[in-house]
């Protein structure tokens, strides 16, 4: 199941990247370009959280709502009914509060478990990764779409197959920010400039972890009902 659903992933982003291009570019562009000068002239040289927190708030909020717009967008194409950057944006401002409550109430729990020895909050990332679509796609309210992922991802070898894919497409669209840390001198301008167009382009490939776990979502909807079907007399 991993190895398809990441070529079925990577073929969809192919397929698709110029759209996905339209639906969150008009949002990542400003973001990452107030991040970068926010960075460069508000924040001193050690991390600290009063700093960091707009910045923080501003990113989150964005990131929830064109997250909301590439998951309706990548459900309307496998539907055959493939919706617009208009419909999906609509869509996002619709169900933008509801799906703020969730990641709310998840983030918080991930932070929790992350706080008792990080493995447990990575456990619950897992766990609740399919909370979005119960929550966009199928109308639950956001604590029983968390419950719902919680039950979906019950399995030990589905938590593992969505754990492995997330990392594996985590090393490769964070590897040229990797490369840039290295070669390229942090307090350099070209270093600023370099950070700004590369954060764009990993928000953009950063589309893949919502089509690599909507595919994986989809395989194992059509096995529970492949499996219904053979118990059935």
């Amino acid at each position: 199941m991993l190895e398809k659903s990441l070529k079925d992933s990577w073929v969809f982003f192919k397929n698709h990247y110029r759209k996905f291009s339209i639906i969150i570019l008009p949002f990542v562009i400003p973001i990452e370009i107030f991040a970068g000068s926010y960075s460069a002239f508000f924040t001193g040289d050690d991390y600290a959280i009063a700093e960091q927190l707009p910045l923080m708030v501003v990113y989150f909020s964005v990131d929830a709502f064109y997250s909301i717009a590439i998951i309706f967008y990548v459900a309307s194409v496998i539907s055959g009914k493939a919706l617009g950057a208009r419909q999906v944006w609509s869509l996002a401002v619709m169900n933008w509060p509801r799906y703020m409550v969730m990641s709310i109430v998840a983030g918080a729990a991930v932070l929790c478990g992350l706080a008792l020895l990080i493995v447990p909050g990575i456990i619950l990332s897992v766990r609740f990764i399919f909370s979005g679509f119960f929550l966009l796609l199928e109308r639950y309210s956001p604590i029983a779409a968390i419950n719902r992922s919680w039950d979906a991802t019950k399995v030990y070898q589905h938590m593992w197959t969505l754990l492995l894919g997330l990392l594996i497409i985590t090393a490769c669209i964070m590897a040229p920010y990797i490369v840039l840390q290295i070669l390229v001198d942090a307090s350099a301008t070209a270093y600023r400039v370099l950070d700004v167009i590369i954060s764009i382009v990993i928000d953009l490939f950063s589309t893949l972890y919502i089509i690599f776990t909507y595919r994986v979502f989809c395989l194992l909807r059509e096995h529970a009902v492949s499996s219904r079907q053979a118990a059935t007399p």
